[in-house]
């Protein structure tokens, strides 16, 4: 990292499995006090384990990041966990087994809320905290589905 993190507050979302758990353990080992933000109980918990087992500071929040007041639930409940919220890495996303050609509305609409609102929604709720301090960081993650044809992404 080529800025230190360490002491800073950081939500990682959809940090329970695959590459947000692996974010969150990243920001964890340099030093950060982590915000694990999931859907899954059981997986997110697997994830503070891992970083508090290595002396990381963690804590978990279950959040559906495609709804709005859950999103500023988070926000707060990070404020409160850790003083502030100093980055933001909004990671959840999801990705369908199906065609795009074979995709009904309701999957495209899952996939558009989940992979592009949910970033919309945590930028937004954090903008306040981030100009009450004076700072504050957002990292977007993306999707590997753009290099992949027929596949939905963003």
């Amino acid at each position: 990292m080529f800025t230190s993190v360490k002491g800073h507050s950081v939500i990682v979302t959809g940090a329970s499995k695959g590459i947000g758990r692996g974010i969150a353990k990243v920001f964890a080992l340099q030093g950060a006090k982590v915000m694990v933000v999931a859907r899954g109980e059981v997986e997110a918990k697997e994830t503070v384990d891992e970083i508090r087992s290595n002396n990381g500071i963690a804590e978990m929040q279950l959040c559906d990041v495609t709804d709005w007041d859950a999103v500023v639930e988070m926000v707060k409940v990070t404020e409160s966990e850790f003083g502030s919220v100093d980055v933001l890495c909004a990671n959840a996303g999801i990705f369908p087994q199906t065609k795009i050609f074979e995709m009904d509305p309701e999957e495209w609409d899952q996939v558009m809320e989940t992979n592009l609102k949910s970033a919309f929604l945590c930028v937004k709720a954090c903008i306040p905290q981030f100009k009450k301090k004076g700072n504050g960081r957002i990292i977007l993650t993306s999707s590997i589905t753009g290099p992949v044809t027929a596949y939905p992404g963003w």
